[in-house]
């Protein structure tokens, strides 16, 4: 399985559990700050530690390779999305929770970890 920066283009090769940590859920719109698009998987995308941590994001070219992937519709969308108040219920979060856990489950089964 191999990996890529939604900023910066760099891939990597994902081959054992410490790969991963090269590999981060960068967020275009700051999931502390804008609860509307926390769990919306547009906003979050796979990122290379340089950009995500090191360069705050490197959100000019993150806002291009989003645009990419999703198109410039929903990449609006998403925009307009992030400024509607929202406040997650504990139901939401618990459903959340449940289908991350279990697509995370699948990938390390997937990748025999």
């Amino acid at each position: 399985m191999c990996g890529k920066c939604i900023s910066c283009g760099a891939t990597w090769l994902l081959m054992s559990p410490d790969d991963w940590k090269k590999y981060q859920a960068g967020h275009y719109w700051r999931e502390d700050k804008y609860e509307s698009v926390r769990f919306d998987e547009r906003n979050v995308n796979g990122q290379c530690s340089k950009c995500n941590v090191y360069m705050s994001g490197n959100l000019a070219e993150y806002a291009e390779g989003l645009k990419k992937k999703i198109g410039a519709r929903a990449f609006n969308a998403l925009n307009i999305k992030r400024n509607k108040v929202h406040s997650h219920t504990v139901v939401e979060l618990e459903r959340a929770y449940r289908i991350y856990k279990k697509l995370l489950e699948n990938k390390e089964a997937e990748l025999g970890l």
